[in-house]
């Protein structure tokens, strides 16, 4: 029995020093998981500053007045994304990507360096996964043509807006339009506010009050499985 305790204890060891070879490899690094920079709603002024938003309850506008959910862009530590590296996993959108591969390239204009990082995954996902810097100090994740966000909250809009609000129109292709407060009204009302949601509309707030809305019909934001799907 003792002997065999020995054998035992022997083929454990083995065992360990195996696992261990397989796992922590001498020069291996651990995996990272890549999430966006934590946010405190509860610390965003929604009455000052210039958010994401989709407008809703559109039909109250005769009753005077309508929401507009609020939302912030998912920021990520440009030293993360810069470092990742096979195998390292990416949170986005409240997905888990797995990186696969990553390259970098410049996109920018002659003399403007633009630098876009490249995100191959080993999940299946729409349109492609790349960041590039975003603020000051942080990147932004794109699927396909659109940004991530993350709503923070939302405001209750009364009419009549102020006197200084526009509303500053993308039309694609075609050259902005910029209408009126006295005009807002009614362009809610005929207009189909369902294109216009918190991947391509802005809303801007000053001392609590709307005072400009900027919207474009692109991009249109997450694909809705009607398209074909390609490899991230």
């Amino acid at each position: 029995m003792k002997g065999y305790g020995y054998r035992l204890a022997a083929l454990l060891a083995i065992l360990c020093l195996a696992f261990s070879t397989a796992f922590c490899e001498p020069g291996s690094s651990p995996k990272a998981d890549v999430k966006p920079i934590p946010m405190d709603p509860d610390s965003i002024d929604l009455g000052n500053g210039t958010f994401w938003a989709r407008l809703e309850d559109l039909d109250r506008i005769d009753e005077g007045w309508f929401m507009v959910m609020l939302y912030e862009t998912d920021e990520y530590d440009p030293e993360q994304i810069m470092n990742l590296k096979p195998g390292d996993t990416l949170l986005v959108n409240g997905e888990i990507y797995t990186v696969e591969d990553i390259g970098s390239r410049d996109i920018g204009w002659i003399g403007e360096e633009d630098i876009v990082w490249e995100i191959v995954t080993e999940e299946e996902c729409w349109g492609g996964l790349w960041f590039r810097q975003y603020g000051q100090d942080t990147f932004a994740a794109y699927l396909d043509d659109w940004i991530p966000c993350t709503f923070i909250g939302s405001v209750k809009v009364t009419l009549p807006l102020p006197e200084q609000f526009e509303l500053y129109a993308v039309p694609g292709g075609e050259d902005p339009v910029v209408y009126t407060a006295d005009e807002f009204p009614d362009i809610l009302r005929e207009d189909d506010w369902s294109i216009y949601n918190e991947y391509n509309t802005t809303a801007k707030f000053e001392d609590g009050k709307l005072v400009r809305i900027r919207r474009s019909g692109y991009p249109h934001g997450p694909h809705t499985g009607d398209e074909d799907d390609d490899d991230c």
